[in-house]
């Protein structure tokens, strides 16, 4: 009997199954590494805007049934009214899905905020790893624990609002995916997966835009493939990206209404900017600080507004060097993308896909085309790191000539040391600057330290120390709180003292102090800015009449009445100075449309009593008493 021969593995056998292996734990090794990271955000508060998308938004708190109403709407009609500006209803349809499960409770949200981040990053994994086959197995890979760990992520990761900027790099991410599937296939359905997932990132936020050129753009430089089928492939997938942005422009202009002119200069300086150099020369900055976050992503704050970066011309060094950087990489990646001599190798390709990426996602949030709400944000690196990361990926890959195919090699392990110690780096900033998202107190807190010259983080946290003294029931710490306060929007007005609120709030604070004085000097300012301005005219008024200065006091009080009749707290003040100036029958008129809308308040009811005696009106003075005695 002939012996049966033993069934061996191949080595490609068993190559395969390391393949296929690999792939699913890098995965699983990413995810958890994003989702571990970001894990002590899960009990944090809401916080900034999340109010204004969630909390306060009246089609949000619908649930699932106020998701058809968001793609009527701008993003923040539901809590301002204002029907102009953003619109992003896949990504506030999120929010209302995630209200008809967690209702007001931030730790559902911020536990969807740090699963959604997880999956993009191992979706970032994936895209990589198809679209650079011809690198280093372990760039992909590399790339994506680097952009986990970088902290300029924490104001999108960590903050609820943010989700628009995952949802729309994920869905980006995904049409990129399947436009290489349709490039390799030439299938119908990839093609018709890219476009729906570019629609999908349009309506989570408008910068998907921008992949419009992004993708054509790595189909031209990483697809193994002739350049006539690249232009048709590139062709094709264009065509259908415009269709969508038209469906996405047509569904905007039918929901929202045109918005008003102008950008507010406490929240992008250049609208400030009387020349083209001031303009530009300022931008310049602004970029090259970007570059410096990318590679030393420290301070980090929420605000960057007036007057944190001021204007510069262009005799400001940072401005110069900044505009030679931008224009050297610019040359580079055009001669790259126009294939000069010298320049057609993979490495080039890689080179000039990164930085045409990193360039054209950034164009849109540059304030060099249009101005926008924001002088500068750390959100707005959000897809643009991701070019930085896969550069930096592999410049440690290149320089440190790092190969884990033979692990078990000690040099091998020595030379991943420079990407292990990187990601220890900003995982630790990244773990600190979570911490620092906890709730508005303590994110403003820390704005004011970072971007002590901004007006925006001096009176906001201004505010918040106004609303922590007001909940506090300790004597010591809501003193502390009112002083802050103080402090604080002083060194804002002293930026930018045109908003009334403002100088209203900073009266008020002085006012809880006891500093009346100032309180009066504040609630001036604010009427000069403002002269109908009926807070500050109560409490101006409210002030004299502590001090029985009775003719300012009803001064104060008749203006703030004639802005605002149905304020029946001025219309008692103003019968009572009547009444105790001697005058009951001209405060007879506000008695009563007081008890009008008060029936039941006995002190107004006696007042009218009296007030009707003295002018001899005894029928109405004792239908008054009939009615107190019952």
């Amino acid at each position: 009997m002939a012996k049966q021969k033993k069934k061996s593995v191949s080595k490609s056998s068993h190559t395969a199954f390391t393949v296929n292996r690999a792939p699913i734990t890098a995965c699983l090794f990413i995810f958890v590494f994003a989702f571990l990271l970001y894990s002590n955000t899960l009990h944090h508060g809401f916080v900034m805007d999340d109010g204004a998308v969630i909390t306060n938004h009246e089609t949000v708190k619908k649930g699932f049934s106020g998701i058809k109403e968001l793609f009527g709407q701008s993003s923040v009609y539901g809590s301002t009214k204002e029907n102009f500006g953003t619109y992003r209803p896949l990504t506030m349809s999120l929010f209302a899905a995630e209200w008809s499960f967690f209702k007001g409770n931030p730790a559902g949200y911020h536990f969807i905020q740090v699963l959604l981040f997880s999956i993009l990053c191992v979706m970032i994994y994936v895209v990589l790893k198809k679209l650079l086959k011809n690198f280093s197995p372990l760039l992909p890979a590399a790339a994506a624990l680097l952009f986990i760990a970088h902290p300029i992520h924490t104001e999108v990761a960590a903050n609820i609002k943010s989700a628009d900027e995952m949802l729309s790099l994920l869905f980006c991410l995904l049409a990129l995916f399947f436009a290489v599937k349709f490039a390799e296939t030439s299938g119908k359905r990839p093609a018709c997966f890219s476009f729906l997932f570019f629609l999908l990132a349009l309506f989570s936020k408008e910068s998907a835009a921008t992949f419009l050129f992004i993708i054509p753009l790595a189909l031209y430089f990483f697809l193994p493939m002739d350049l006539k089928s690249k232009r048709k492939n590139i062709i094709t997938v264009s065509g259908l990206y415009l269709s969508a942005l038209a469906i996405y422009f047509l569904a905007r202009n039918a929901s929202l209404d045109n918005s008003p002119n102008g950008v507010s200069l406490i929240n992008n300086t250049l609208a400030g900017a009387n020349t083209f150099s001031e303009r530009y020369a300022t931008i310049l900055v602004i970029l090259f600080k970007y570059l410096k976050l990318l590679f030393y992503p420290h301070p980090l704050c929420w605000d960057y507004g007036y007057n944190q970066i001021p204007l510069v011309g262009f005799g400001d060094p940072m401005a110069i060097v900044s505009l030679l950087i931008y224009i050297v990489i610019g040359i580079y990646a055009l001669l790259v993308l126009f294939k000069s001599p010298g320049l057609k190798s993979q490495v080039s390709s890689l080179i000039a896909f990164c930085i045409l990426f990193f360039l054209i996602s950034l164009s849109i949030s540059s304030n060099i085309f249009i101005l926008i709400g924001s002088t500068m944000a750390e959100r707005f690196l959000f897809t643009p790191s991701l070019a930085f990361s896969i550069l930096l990926a592999y410049g440690l890959i290149k320089f440190f000539k790092i190969d884990l195919t033979n692990i078990k090699n000690p040099i091998s392990n020595i030379r991943i040391l420079p990407l292990i110690i990187i990601l220890i780096l900003f995982s630790v900033k990244t773990w600190t600057r979570n911490q620092d998202w906890k709730s508005n107190l303590d994110l403003f807190a820390k704005g004011v330290e970072d971007s002590p010259n901004s007006y925006r983080t001096n009176t906001t946290y201004a505010w918040e120390s106004v609303l922590a003294g007001e909940k506090e029931t300790d004597k010591g710490k809501k003193k502390t709180h009112f002083q802050n306060a103080v402090t604080y929007y002083k060194k804002g007005l002293a930026i930018y003292s045109k908003v009334e609120a403002d100088w209203y709030n900073y009266g008020v604070t002085n006012s809880n102090l006891g500093n009346v004085n100032e309180a009066v000097k504040a609630y001036r300012k604010a009427l000069e800015i403002s002269p109908k301005h009926r807070n500050s005219l109560y409490n101006l008024a409210t002030v004299y009449l502590s001090r029985k200065d009775f003719q300012n006091a009803l001064n104060y009080f008749l203006r703030a009445y004639e802005i605002e009749p149905d304020f029946m707290d001025i219309a008692f003040k103003v019968g009572l100075i009547y009444h105790m100036g001697g005058n009951p029958k001209q405060a007879i008129p506000y008695y009563e449309r007081y008890l009008k809308n008060n029936p039941n308040n006995k002190d107004v009811i006696n007042n009218l009593i009296i007030a009707y005696k003295t002018t001899g009106d005894i029928e109405k003075a004792n239908q008054l008493t009939l009615r107190l005695q019952h």
